[in-house]
């Protein structure tokens, strides 16, 4: 079970309020969960002068982006709450991510690629901004 959040006491009200619904629905049932163990990550904030980068870079392209918040954990939130630069793109799926019936179109993926190609090259162009 995964559950996603920007806030650390979202992320912690809603380990709660599972815990204890589980706990309810143990006592009225007759049933046991065993959630395993807790895996827990702080909630991360990517870097403003990489994303307004790749914001320029799908300008250029004519890329159409969405800015928002995935709360995912991935590599990335470790490398930021480590203090390196970082973000993440993510590539329209008409099924979602991690669906055994993902369905990424070829011009999405390639579009992606060039996107990161080109916010890599004006990265490395505005190295300064990008350490801030």
């Amino acid at each position: 079970l995964e559950y996603r959040s920007q806030d650390a006491r979202t992320l912690q009200s809603f380990g709660a309020l599972l815990k204890s619904e589980c706990a309810k629905i143990e006592a009225n049932r007759g049933v046991t969960f065993d959630l395993g163990p807790s895996v827990y990550t702080e909630p991360s904030k990517m870097s403003d002068a990489i994303v307004k980068l790749a914001e320029t870079a799908a300008r250029n392209l004519s890329i159409n982006v969405e800015i928002m918040p995935s709360g995912a954990g991935h590599d990335t939130a470790v490398f930021a709450n480590m203090g390196i630069p970082s973000t993440m793109f993510f590539v329209r799926n008409q099924n979602g991510s991690h669906n055994p019936h993902e369905a990424m179109e070829l011009p999405d993926f390639f579009a992606g690629a060039e996107l990161l190609s080109q916010s890599v090259f004006l990265a490395a162009n505005t190295v300064e901004e990008v350490r801030s």
